[in-house]
């Protein structure tokens, strides 16, 4: 066991455990035996303290996790800082973006199940109802994939409050709007394929990749 390891591990103990183990160790040094017998009667000894060292590792590890990855890291959903992080993730993905308020009531129409994006940071798209002539044929692959993998419909939603947004365009130029879905009532459903007569469109697809 190297000078490295041993730190790595009693970095992690209380007072009472690293005293307990530095004990153990100095006792195996100043045996009078070769160096590999040394090392054996150390692990045997040091043994018992092994539930506690994995113990302290586990907990060392699952409070740094959730320091990384708390919720509190993030900007409340469409503060100004929130919305600054979003457009920088939005350059970063190299998806042209602007910021937008939207009124109470506004109607909007979007997926109840998309993939989820870093840049949509916690946010997820809804459309003008216009997006429902106007998908371009890569988009109405996309939203035939979902329907037919994850059973996804075209869910119908109006706005409950004032409210800036990230927004950036559809392929054909619709608006996309990026919301907190707490802020959407919804008051339709509508299936996917009948809505957007996809049954066509999947025979087009398969067609095509023929």
């Amino acid at each position: 066991m190297t000078t490295n390891c041993i730190y790595f591990y009693v970095m992690r103990l209380s007072w009472e455990e690293m005293r307990n183990f530095y004990l153990v160790a100095y006792c195996v040094k100043i045996l009078h035996c070769s160096f590999s017998i040394k090392i054996f009667m150390f692990m045997k000894f040091a043994k018992s303290l092994s539930p506690v060292v994995t113990q302290g590792i586990k907990a060392h590890t699952s409070k740094s996790f959730g320091r990384l990855f708390s919720t509190t890291n993030i900007p409340i959903p469409h503060s100004t800082e929130h919305l600054k992080l979003q457009q920088k993730l939005f350059k970063l993905d190299n998806t042209p973006a602007t910021i937008k308020t939207l009124p109470t009531s506004t109607k909007l129409v979007g997926l109840n199940v998309t993939p989820v994006k870093p840049c949509f940071l916690g946010t997820a798209p809804v459309y003008d109802p216009e997006i429902l002539n106007a998908l371009s044929l890569r988009e109405k692959q996309e939203w035939l994939e979902i329907a037919e993998k994850y059973y996804g419909q075209i869910g119908h939603y109006e706005l409950l409050c004032d409210v800036d947004c990230v927004t950036s365009s559809s392929d054909n130029g619709v608006p996309i709007y990026y919301l907190d879905h707490s802020l959407l009532e919804p008051t339709s459903y509508t299936s996917i394929k009948k809505a957007l007569d996809l049954d066509t469109i999947a025979q087009i697809i398969t067609h095509t990749k023929r």
